[in-house]
């Protein structure tokens, strides 16, 4: 009762403590799934920044707090529906704070939890980008493809284009066939992004970017001397 209290009073923190004091003092107790999912919704409210608009917390404060009470939960119930979430929104808190290792880290545990997961397929691929693994990120967001929902689908399109521009720009200087190659699968992904959302204005720069960069690589394909 106390920590519903203090959830109610805006003290959500406190109702965090309250809540695991609980799970420490009564381990066994019907209510132990029940207050588990309390305090993954509590960390949630920390992690999307509405308990900071509330108490004033600053940024990096509240994704501190989000990540204190997700390791929590995983600790409280290792191998259930909540800690499966807390491993995924783990890695949206380290992505968030810079820190892509652990992002990472956390999202491949979220991937074996959910390994056909659209949302944890495109994280992964965003975190892998991060950490300059573009091939990879082709890979899960490619899996990321396999969802209904559109604005997933449309955003892992783009950024399949964006993956495969990159592995185009990483060859350019050793495998000028092969970073045509990949120069040419960039834009047809941008026009496949384009076509799934006709406002997205990057889309269309990195488009007509990747367009000049491959112009620019056939005509040095073209001046190569010939070999005899």
């Amino acid at each position: 009762y106390l920590a519903l209290c203090e959830e109610g009073s805006g003290k959500y923190y406190e109702a965090f403590k309250s809540y695991q004091k609980v799970l420490d003092e009564y381990p066994q107790s019907e209510r132990v799934k029940e207050v588990i999912e309390k305090e993954y919704q509590t960390g949630n409210l920390f992690f999307s920044g509405r308990e900071k608009k509330i108490l004033g917390l600053s940024f990096s404060s509240a994704l501190e707090r989000a990540v204190e009470i997700f390791q929590k939960v995983i600790a409280n119930e290792p191998f259930g529906k909540y800690s499966d979430l807390s491993q995924f929104k783990l890695g949206l808190c380290r992505a968030k704070q810079g820190k892509y290792d652990e992002a990472l880290e956390k999202y491949t545990a979220a991937k074996e939890a959910a390994p056909d997961s659209d949302i944890v397929n495109f994280d992964l691929g965003a975190a892998l980008y991060q950490k300059g693994m573009y091939q990879e990120s082709v890979d899960a967001f490619t899996k990321a493809l396999n969802t209904e929902d559109r604005e997933i689908e449309a955003s892992a399109i783009y950024n399949i284009a964006n993956a495969k521009y990159k592995l185009g720009s990483t060859m350019a200087d050793t495998d000028l066939n092969g970073a045509a190659n990949l120069y040419r699968e960039s834009i047809d992904y941008y026009k496949r992004a384009i076509e799934s959302d006709e406002k997205n204005t990057d889309a269309k720069f990195n488009h007509e970017l990747a367009e000049r960069e491959l112009k620019a690589l056939l005509e040095k394909i073209k001046n190569q001397p010939q070999q005899q």
